[in-house]
């Protein structure tokens, strides 16, 4: 039987999957669960994830494929290249295609940039946006009575922010 070890740009540990021993083919449900269990290390307060992947595909070093993703009900697609088979274990790298921003993560960062005690960011009513690189993201900054917008740019795929000043 062959095993099949994910790695991520973001995630530094592997998993194990299985693949059909005669076939050579991967098991997809276990992609899926795998895939899941990787966007839920990233955005952990994410309960609402769901993958699919294609049916047969191949244990070979070189192939590619991409599971579409469901969270919240906003689709997108990883990325998944395999990068090598040794000792019936396949290597695997997962790439975002888009940057996958938790709205709590950037609430956060927008009441790091410079706001004082008792101050409250809006960021949208949305647990999750999918945003591609260079797009921007705004928030506004109540402090003191005060309102200011502040607005951020997706940097990659890993879903960077960066404050637009």
């Amino acid at each position: 039987m062959f095993r099949l070890i994910i790695r991520t740009v973001v995630i530094s540990s592997c998993l194990l999957l299985a693949v059909a021993a005669c076939s050579k083919k991967l098991d997809s449900s276990s992609v899926e669960k795998d895939v899941v269990r990787i966007v839920k290390t990233k955005l952990p307060n994410q309960s609402t994830v769901s993958a699919k992947c294609p049916n047969d595909i191949e244990a070979k070093k070189g192939k590619s494929f991409r599971c579409k993703l469901t969270l919240y009900g906003k689709a997108t697609e990883v990325k998944i290249n395999i990068t090598d088979v040794k000792k019936k274990q396949a290597v695997f790298d997962v790439k975002y295609t888009q940057a996958i921003v938790s709205t709590e993560a950037y609430v956060a960062k927008a009441l790091a940039t410079g706001s004082g005690p008792g101050s409250k960011a809006a960021c949208g009513d949305e647990k999750v946006v999918l945003k591609k690189p260079g797009d921007i993201l705004t928030c506004t900054v109540t402090t003191k009575g005060q309102t200011r917008r502040v607005k951020f740019r997706v940097k990659d795929t890993d879903a960077t922010l960066d404050p637009i000043k």
